[in-house]
């Protein structure tokens, strides 16, 4: 008899999994298996360029494409004109939200988050500080970290900047009091 129980306690662990992993898929069905895209429509961008999207941390490429073009015809006093537009698509799948870079032709490259989801980019080529990235929730929680934590980051340069430079006294022992300050608000 105790054999019996030894041998039913050995299974409890094997039936566990088997049960779990019956649910599990069925039941979780969630975005990170649809992947990512990212509609990218930048003025100015050369037809042909290439297009690549890297992990920020790893410098592992994700995704890549060139720049294509779209044909837009208007109508305007009974005449149809058209302008070619560029545009590009990258896909993949990503197992978590991450900072990337967005790297086309020779442009700097361009700080993205990229989950999984459906991504657009709108700007132009000469302006990627004005670029507008829709879609990505980690994104716009990136930008508004950003919007707070670099002015702070640059006070606290400047200040370190300004006391490395003033030998001892009350003036300096005042920047550091402000410093310390500034340091307490970030974390």
């Amino acid at each position: 008899m105790p054999r019996f129980f030894i041998f039913i306690l050995a299974l409890l662990p094997l039936l566990g999994n088997t049960q779990i992993n019956s649910i599990a898929p069925d039941a979780a069905v969630s975005r990170s298996e649809e992947g990512f895209r990212i509609m990218g429509e930048i003025s100015g961008l050369q037809k042909g360029a290439t297009v690549r999207l890297i992990n920020a941390n790893t410098g592992m490429e994700l995704a890549s494409g060139i720049v294509q073009e779209k044909l837009i015809s208007t109508k305007k006093n009974g005449k149809t004109t058209s302008t070619a537009r560029p545009f590009f698509v990258l896909k993949g799948k990503m197992p978590e939200p991450d900072l990337c870079q967005l790297a086309i032709g020779e442009l700097s490259p361009y700080n993205i988050y990229v989950e999984n989801a459906k991504i657009s980019i709108t700007g132009a080529a000469a302006a990627a500080n004005k670029w507008v990235v829709k879609g990505s929730a980690s994104h716009r929680d990136f930008q508004h970290f950003e919007a707070v934590f670099t002015p702070l980051a640059m006070q606290l340069n400047s200040t370190a900047a300004t006391i490395n430079s003033m030998s001892a006294g009350s003036n300096r022992d005042s920047l550091m009091k402000i410093y310390a300050n500034t340091q307490k608000t970030i974390q």
